[in-house]
């Protein structure tokens, strides 16, 4: 078997690893607070004596760049406008998300549309006060109308700290660590994914294009082998 086909197949691999990934972001252009996600490639080098090399995926990033803050009038949704996340427990340890759209359990915590409890700066729920209104200023605290009964924890990462995902909007600390941040708060508003759905929808074409050609070189490549294993059964026969 050629050389050739091998290149062609991890090319071909790339490709749609990178296919499934724009997928994805397009997938949840509707997501809060979701997070675009890319891949990045490097060339290995498999065999010095021919030169061949094949491709490989050597990291997949998440895009932490601020989505578009959307008014809704809704209480419970809570954009963060600047660096920083909400901290919610997952269950699995502490997450992170910017996904702001919030409800009240029966125990009066709020918590996200995945029913994690959002946390305050000590690390416990924050609690809404049941059936009144209540008023979350630009700093995070959450008041009733007599004053201050809750806030909400704000973080920002420090220098070198990455995320690995937990869902759609929600990560994990892999390396680092995590500040007090000062963004500002604004209640009535969410915000959404930092997709583009034009530039991405733009990008899937161009990869199944590039896919669609990896697949016909592998065939090419597996027609001159199958050739050449005939040609030469027909000689040494």
């Amino acid at each position: 078997m050629s050389d050739g086909i091998y290149t062609a197949v991890s090319g071909a691999i790339a490709r749609q690893v990178h296919l499934d990934t724009v997928s994805h972001n397009l997938a949840n252009v509707e997501t809060p607070g979701y997070r675009a996600r890319s891949v990045r490639f490097e060339e290995l080098l498999v065999d010095r004596a021919t030169g061949m090399s094949q491709v490989q995926v050597k990291n997949d990033d998440i895009d932490l760049s601020p989505g578009i803050s959307e008014g809704t009038e809704n209480p419970f949704d809570v954009a963060i406008e600047g660096d920083g996340f909400f901290t919610v427990d997952t269950g699995a340890g502490v997450g992170l998300t910017r996904a702001g759209r919030f409800r009240a359990d029966d125990q009066g915590n709020l918590v996200t549309l995945e029913g994690y409890k959002v946390l305050n700066p000590n690390g416990q729920p924050v609690m809404v006060p049941p059936n009144s209104d209540f008023y979350v200023d630009d700093t995070g605290n959450v008041w009733d109308d007599i004053g201050i009964v809750d806030q909400l924890n704000l973080v920002s990462l420090t220098e070198g700290s990455t995320l690995t995902p937990m869902g759609p909007s929600t990560f994990k600390l892999a390396k680092g660590g995590t500040e007090a941040s000062s963004a500002t708060v604004r209640q009535g508003f969410i915000e959404r994914a930092n997709v583009n759905p034009v530039e991405s929808m733009t990008e899937l074409i161009t990869l199944q294009r590039h896919f669609d050609a990896m697949q016909k070189l592998i065939q090419t490549f597996s027609t001159i082998d199958s050739r050449a294993a005939r040609d030469l059964g027909s000689i040494t026969g």
